[in-house]
């Protein structure tokens, strides 16, 4: 399966995001802020990246474009509570890999309907 890094500074979505997808099989890994996920990326880079786009210190935006300059064709899975209208697309789409867009709150359903689509994308890349 799959290994994902998880980033997010909520612990509770952290865990709920962690626990479904090691119960599916995959690897995953956590961290609390863009700069712990960038770091944890560096050291070992994963095949799906899922970032909030709200977090202090290094927002999603921030961290996306740091992953995007390790690895540019990483499948990126962007968490966000805010409304549809105020995502910020238009800075996402600049990038030259599939974004997928996972609202909070999410269900385990949403969550793993997203993550077969990021790893589908993934799969079609490499082939």
């Amino acid at each position: 399966m799959a290994r994902i890094l998880v980033i997010d500074d909520e612990p509770v979505v952290r865990e709920f995001v962690g626990e479904i997808l090691q119960l599916e099989g995959h690897h995953v890994e956590t961290a609390n802020d863009g700069y712990a996920g960038v770091t944890a990326f560096r050291r070992q880079p994963a095949d799906v990246v899922i970032v909030d786009l709200i977090m202090p210190y290094k927002d999603g935006i921030q961290t996306i474009e740091e992953l995007r300059q390790l690895q540019p064709s990483l499948p990126i899975v962007v968490m966000t509570g805010a409304p549809p209208a105020r995502w910020p697309i238009h800075m996402l789409y600049g990038h030259p890999a599939e974004m997928h867009i996972l609202a909070k709150p999410m269900t385990q359903e949403m969550l793993l309907d997203t993550m077969h689509e990021a790893l589908e994308s993934l799969a079609s890349r490499s082939k």
